[in-house]
């Protein structure tokens, strides 16, 4: 099974996610905000304290979706310069990705 090994969430309620093979890709968490067990995402300082745990992602309150789910759901995506948006690996080297990594959280590369 793909495994998720590195979670980034980003001001749009959608997480950026890498896989244990190497993949990156998006997935938008907006259309499960209104289910009960996820109304607390809404928060986006609560929906950033997003978590790896046993290969797929967690909030503080143990929320989490299926791994099937990313899989199915998450796109591919290219960022670039011309978006304006940071990409994954300047994400693991800001403030926020070192401290993820010192976290003892080991990103696969491809």
């Amino acid at each position: 099974m793909n495994k998720i090994t590195a979670v980034k969430a980003n001001d749009d309620f959608s997480l950026d996610l890498q896989f244990t093979d190497g993949s990156v890709k998006r997935f938008d968490a907006k259309p499960y905000l209104d289910y009960e067990v996820f109304r607390e995402l809404k928060d986006l300082n609560y929906f950033k304290q997003v978590d790896i745990a046993f290969g797929t992602v967690q909030w503080p309150h143990e929320q989490d979706i299926s791994p099937e789910t990313y899989t199915s759901k998450a796109y591919q995506f290219q960022r670039t310069a011309t978006t304006g948006e940071s990409t994954f690996d300047e994400f693991l080297t800001s403030p926020v990705g070192t401290k993820y990594l010192l976290d003892g959280h080991r990103p696969q590369r491809s």
